[in-house]
């Protein structure tokens, strides 16, 4: 039987989303003797999150000091974090025979790379949430060396690599010199919520927005939040709930309090789904540089439409006109796309029902998992 634990430094928003949701439905399918999660955590980790971790399984830990991503990766390097013990461990207590390891740090898991020491059999995996930042490390020659370094570690023969969208591809050909051959496609995904749509297509006259996830400013929470005071200015009846923390958690709370009429600040929302989204009319996400946000899947898997940007993978999740709309990151773009949905409930109505049918289709966490497990054991087919 084989074992997996995922393991991320710093897993915050989407990527925490992700792998914790992804245990539990591997844990679900009896596949695997057991699933576990290994976190690197800086002192800076949230609280809100700690606070989830005795509901979680077995959960890995080792600590790191505060310092900036590329630092704090570097710092891995010399100062290791046992995960070689961990696989020990893992296997001891499931009695596995194999375990494979599952980083969700993108390239940046070269820095714990390569794994040894341990006395169990290890399969890697490496998975690419997006490129983020990749237009600085164009800029940094040394930082882009370094990173380069990590990438090439992280993209070594016996290392199974997957993306959650192909939107990363060119930058990783560019930036670190993988090809895009390397990869195995695989959305996010998660189990579908129950929704009966939104309030306002049951009858409300308030259009409920919400951002939920990193406030930063490439995230855009701020351009979203100018569209609703300049709705609200003109009489329209909306409201912008914002959930999530971040560097930007001071700003948001402030406008919240000037514009009580049209925002809420919310703060961190542990399990959207159940506590937030059902409330919601509308996604939004106006963001720079991302690659397929788990937050954009949380929403379509209530029946929320999405407003978003066309970045990254998005435009391959969201289908602008029939599952809510792709359009230009300036507040007047977003208050054009909500001035759509104003003009005629019965549009919110469509997007809802499309929306339900597209996540089906592509994003429920089983079919998810199926395809994971098909990397995990694809070197087992393949000697066969």
């Amino acid at each position: 039987m084989t074992s997996v634990i995922h393991v991320m430094m710093n897993p915050r928003t989407g990527p925490w989303s992700v792998m914790k949701r992804l245990a539990a439905a591997q844990r679900l399918t009896g596949s695997y003797s057991e699933v576990a999660l290994g976190i690197i955590t800086a002192p800076d980790w949230p609280q809100a999150y700690e606070a989830e971790l005795p509901k979680l399984g077995q959960v890995y830990r080792a600590r790191s000091p505060q310092l900036s991503g590329t630092l704090q990766h570097l710092c891995q390097m010399v100062s290791r974090p046992g995960i070689e013990a961990w696989v020990d461990d893992l296997a001891r207590r499931s009695a596995a025979e194999r375990v494979v390891v599952h980083f969700h740090n993108a390239w940046t898991s070269g820095a714990f790379l390569p794994l040894r020491g341990a006395r169990t059999p290890i399969t890697t995996v490496v998975t690419y949430h997006g490129i983020a930042g990749a237009e600085p490390l164009r800029r940094q020659p040394l930082r882009r060396w370094i990173h380069r370094h990590f990438a090439q570690r992280a993209a070594a023969p016996d290392v199974h690599l997957t993306s959650v969208d192909a939107g990363c591809f060119g930058a990783a050909e560019e930036l670190f010199g993988i090809p895009a051959d390397r990869f195995t496609v695989i959305p996010n995904g998660m189990p579908r919520s129950a929704n009966d749509y939104g309030p306002f297509c049951n009858g409300s006259d308030h259009l409920t927005l919400a951002h939920v996830g990193a406030l930063t400013p490439d995230k855009g929470w701020r351009i979203a939040a100018d569209a609703v005071i300049q709705l609200s200015a003109q009489g329209t009846k909306v409201k912008f709930l914002i959930a999530g923390t971040g560097p930007d958690e001071d700003a948001a709370r402030r406008l919240a309090a000037e514009h009580p009429q049209c925002i809420e600040f919310l703060g961190h929302v542990a399990d959207p789904c159940r506590d937030l989204l059902p409330s919601v009319d509308v996604f939004v996400l106006m963001t720079s540089n991302d690659g397929l946000p788990m937050a954009i899947i949380e929403a379509m898997s209530c029946g929320i439409p999405v407003i978003a940007t066309r970045i990254g993978g998005i435009p391959d999740t969201v289908m602008d006109g029939e599952t809510g709309f792709l359009i230009d990151r300036t507040s007047q773009a977003l208050v054009d796309a909500i001035g759509k949905i104003l003009a005629e409930r019965e549009i919110l109505t469509r997007l809802s029902r499309n929306t339900l049918r597209r996540f089906d289709a592509c994003f429920n966490i089983s079919s998810i998992v199926e395809a994971y497990d098909q990397v995990y054991h694809q070197r087992d087919r393949a000697s066969a």
